[in-house]
């Protein structure tokens, strides 16, 4: 599902536009202006690289949140999969996949139904996912693994999650204050 035009993705504060909307040139990295940016070379024959961002993400519960992932490849290979996995304590759990050319992996029971790609999208490089009713348990380190060919990278990522603190109790708080 595309969330439409006009889309921003939360980054601890700092709205980006969705990465094909927006009129931002597809053929452009639209993260690669950012400095804080993990990038890993991928896929040589085109001087590609897979990119999330550095700075946790923070997602607030019970709301919807983009895990960014960007490959910067152009042309896009034709058969290529991913993979999103949560690294638990001692396992990785899996979120979501993607592979044009066979069955995919079964998402965790935990995910199940919460986490989809931007199918519109992936053949322009956009791997990111989104995850939908933000729990306090999804709090973390993400992996995303693109694989092409015979090559796999992955781009490590934290989701950061908050509770949006209730507008009555400030407003109660502020109005005990001024009687």
């Amino acid at each position: 599902m595309n969330p439409g035009p006009g889309t921003f993705q939360t980054f601890l504060g700092t709205a980006r536009p969705s990465p094909v909307e927006d009129g931002i040139d597809p053929d452009e990295n639209p993260w690669e202006t950012r400095t804080n940016q993990n990038q890993i070379p991928f896929y040589p024959k085109t001087g590609g690289f897979l990119s999330a961002p550095k700075i946790p993400v923070l997602g607030i519960i019970g709301d919807s949140v983009v895990l960014p992932c960007q490959v910067g490849s152009r042309p896009i290979p034709e058969d290529f999969s991913v993979r999103w996995t949560f690294h638990g304590q001692s396992q990785r759990i899996p979120v979501g996949s993607y592979d044009r050319k066979g069955p995919r992996e079964e998402p965790d029971e935990r995910y199940r139904g919460r986490a989809e790609f931007f199918q519109g999208e992936l053949r322009a490089g956009n791997v990111s996912l989104l995850l939908r009713d933000v729990r306090s348990s999804d709090q973390g380190s993400y992996g995303c693994q693109v694989s092409f060919q015979d090559e796999s990278r992955e781009v490590l990522l934290e989701l950061e999650v908050a509770e949006v603190p209730s507008v009555i109790l400030w407003w109660q708080l502020l109005n005990e204050r001024n009687s």
